[in-house]
Parts: structure tokens; sequence; C-alpha cells
């Protein structure tokens, strides 16, 4: 089981009063969420592609690091960073991800499940975050 922990705590309603949830905890995707996984991967290698033929005859792309000496933290920063400049459509690549959380039965602070109801309680602002954070993990672990 994999956690994501937000950033900013939000609140959300269940049948049990109002909670607020710190994180959440799901299953590395299956070949259930294949279709959904891939649409993402697509997407981010168009954005790659895109990026690699803005830079191909400049200096200016830094050099990356060895995964060994990057944290997990600052590859999910990385991430972040490469999904907005790169261009990525994260329109598609959010609704993607949400089906792939939603149908891993992931839960909410371990404890609350991850309904399409209560996962559109999550802030716009940490989706970008929690998108890269499923990428690093689950998607493609070489960029």
């Amino acid at each position: 089981m994999y956690t994501y922990t937000f950033q900013e705590p939000f609140e959300m309603t269940t049948h049990g009063g109002d909670q607020i949830v710190e994180s959440i905890t799901m299953r590395a995707p299956t070949a259930k969420e294949a279709s959904f996984g891939g649409a993402i991967e697509l997407e981010l290698n168009k954005a790659v592609m895109s990026l690699a033929e803005r830079f191909k005859d400049s200096e200016e792309m830094p050099a990356k690091k060895s995964d060994k000496e990057e944290s997990k933290e600052e590859r999910v920063d990385g991430m972040v960073t490469m999904i907005q400049a790169a261009g990525v459509n994260v329109v598609k690549c959010y609704s993607q991800m949400r089906q792939c959380i939603i149908q891993s039965k992931a839960k909410f602070n371990d404890e609350y499940a991850c309904t399409a109801v209560n996962y559109d309680n999550i802030p716009l602002k940490e989706l970008t975050r929690l998108l890269a954070w499923y990428i690093v993990n689950f998607i493609n672990t070489s960029f």
C-alpha cells in the first residue's frame, strides 16, 4: 500500500460527520486500471517529447540527477515542475487519475472509502502534486 500525505489537510463530510483528511492510501494499479494509467503515461510522454523538441538544440536543459541521488520527495517536486513546464494535459490526467484512485478502493486517512463524491473534495491545489506523486510511484519512474 502507498500513502500520499496532503500538504494542506482538508475537510470532508462522511457518515460520521466532518473529518479532516490528511492522507490517501491506495494500492498500486493493476490491469483493471491499465487504460487509465496508460492514458496518463501517454499524456506524459507527449509532453516530454514536446519538451525535448523545444530544448533539442539548447544547452539550457539541466542534467538529471540519477534516481539514487534524489529522494522520493525531490522526484515528486521535479515532476510537478515538469508537469507545469512541459504542457501536460492536466485535465485529462486528473480525470484518469481520479478513475484509477477510485477503482483501487483507496482510503482517506486509512479509514474512509475514496468515492467519487468525496474524491471531489480534494482541493485543486493538491491535484497537481498528487498527480506528480502518482506518476513517480506508479506510472514511470524513469523521468
